[in-house]
């Protein structure tokens, strides 16, 4: 349904969004208000509502059935576009939740009214949905063979048990072949805006995670992907945009959209894109949650805001080699947990620093954590262990350890005033050779003539 509205002249001259929308009918007033509703107020939203503001006197507006609309919802679609037509309400606005006027009109122009055949068919299909007291998505193309089918249902109505009617129904919703679908929305978190702004896609399918291509070195975390790729399960992912502020990329992506790009993933890694050599301050947090399946309809949310600042200090301090104030900020944001273990022993948290390690060490025994973790114990004055944790970090780890462990470890000693004893000297003449990490198959070094993995590298599966 297009139609032309009056804007509310507090709006913006421009503006293009769609938005979750119900539909109320006052008969009596003859009025007919489009409200924008919050997705989080209700299970399902039955209607989409596409808004475009070309000028102060000029919109033009589109409802829609969602994918979640029930053969009712399809019904007073349909009833209201044939009166609406028929010029039987006197006023129509759109109002947002809280009750603010968007837009009105009087004696709207609109197209795309369904025609009787396709009205009769949603009514039927309602009472139907009324009295076997279960949800029917409607098809989406009606055929002949579904108007019979749903005639010789509704015949023999009288003579048959609940139970009956709803097997009947099921078979008949199963014939429609509603495919699978995900629908997309993209939402615009202002707090100075006027009216909540999306956009939302639709498209056949629901998306393939094992397109993401995703790699996990910690056994659990691969498990436990493989369960979400089979299950369609519930994840949630975030990007950092640096190039729009969110007003900004919301906008690029409808202009994207207006342009007949309809991938949101290929659109977002488009606009996040950098173009310059230096490393810009993070402006926009986009948050994507991937939702578990309904029915056939899967459901994903992309959320664009207002960059948390801390993530910009975070990022000066990790440049700046900082680690020790960066810690609450690598705390807050889950990252950089080997920068957050060698900031721990930094710090004199010692306990925190050689857990910390052991766990990354257990999910990849590759990782520079093992040097952390002798550095701690170094602290520790615990001399001959941490020489056993630096000899096997020598051994594993595939990082550029050297020198930077070694001149790292006498900035330590002196930092915290240590002296430099012969159980250290043997831990400094260590990290002053470099050396080549041992392969999982080659002999272990400390000469038990066992294969490495199965000797001292089995500490990952301890």
């Amino acid at each position: 349904m297009m139609m032309e509205f009056i804007p509310d002249n507090s709006l913006p001259s421009v503006i293009g969004a769609d938005f979750w929308a119900t539909i109320e009918e006052n008969v009596i007033d003859r009025t007919l208000t489009f409200k924008v509703v919050d997705r989080e107020e209700l299970d399902y939203i039955p209607y989409i509502l596409k808004l475009k503001i070309h000028s102060l006197d000029n919109a033009t507006f589109t409802i829609q059935p969602s994918p979640f609309a029930s053969a009712n919802d399809w019904y007073n679609w349909s009833r209201v576009l044939c009166k609406i037509k028929n010029l039987e309400y006197r006023r129509t606005f759109i109002m947002t939740s809280e009750g603010q006027y968007i837009m009105k009109t009087c004696c709207p122009s609109l197209n795309n009214v369904p025609n009787i055949m396709e009205a009769e068919f949603y009514k039927k299909l309602s009472s139907l949905e009324e009295k076997a007291n279960m949800v029917i998505r409607p098809p989406h193309q009606i055929t002949p063979y579904f108007k019979k089918t749903l005639a010789d249902i509704e015949e023999n109505l009288k003579e048959k048990p609940s139970e009956i009617i709803q097997q009947d129904v099921e078979l008949l919703e199963k014939n429609f072949s509603v495919p699978k679908s995900t629908l997309v929305s993209v939402e615009l978190k202002s707090q100075n805006g006027v009216i909540q702004r999306i956009l939302i896609f639709e498209h056949q399918g629901w998306f393939d995670y094992s397109s993401f291509k995703f790699e996990f070195i910690d056994p659990e975390q691969k498990n436990d992907w493989k369960n979400k790729v089979k299950t369609q399960g519930e994840i949630q992912l975030g990007v950092h945009g640096r190039t729009f502020n969110p007003e900004n990329f919301f906008n690029h992506l409808a202009k994207l959209k207006s342009e007949g790009e309809f991938n949101i993933f290929n659109m977002i890694e488009k606009l996040i894109e950098i173009k310059s050599e230096g490393l810009p301050t993070v402006k926009t947090n986009i948050q994507i949650n991937f939702l578990a399946p309904k029915g056939v309809v899967q459901e994903i949310k992309v959320l664009i805001q207002e960059a948390d600042d801390d993530y910009n200090i975070m990022e000066k301090l990790l440049e700046e080699e900082n680690y020790i104030e960066a810690i609450p900020y690598f705390e807050k944001f889950h990252l950089y947990e080997e920068n957050l273990a060698y900031g721990y022993a930094l710090n004199g948290q010692y306990e925190k620093a050689i857990n910390l390690a052991d766990k990354l060490i257990r999910r990849d025994l590759s990782t520079v954590a093992h040097m952390t973790k002798g550095l701690a114990l170094v602290g520790k004055r615990e001399y001959y262990l941490a020489y056993e944790a630096y000899l096997l970090g020598v051994n594993a780890c595939k990082a550029e350890w050297y020198p930077v462990a070694r001149d790292n470890l006498l900035k330590f000693m002196d930092l915290k005033t240590i002296e430099l004893t012969d159980e250290l000297q043997k831990v400094v003449d260590l990290l002053s050779i470099k050396k080549a990490p041992l392969k999982l198959k080659q002999n272990c070094y400390c000469g038990s003539k066992k294969k490495f993995k199965k000797c001292h590298a089995k500490v990952t599966t301890n």
